[in-house]
């Protein structure tokens, strides 16, 4: 039997932490530190990179449970 957040109501805690921001928190101070199109540009691209490097690992056995 694999492991099941929903049933066990963990996701009804999950809501109410800021993921998003959490994950953003670096890029975003790097944008305010950025001088110019090329830090934009690399800041970009890795954000890019990590999104979808995760993006790979998802199947539908893995989301489905």
């Amino acid at each position: 039997m694999m492991f099941n957040p929903h049933k066990m109501g963990l996701h009804k805690i999950l809501q109410h932490i800021p993921l998003d921001a959490i994950f953003d928190a670096p890029y975003k101070r790097r944008l305010a530190k950025a001088v110019n199109i090329a830090d934009l540009r690399l800041i970009a691209k890795s954000r890019a990179h990590k999104v979808s490097q995760t993006a790979g690992k998802l199947t539908p056995e893995s989301a489905t449970g």
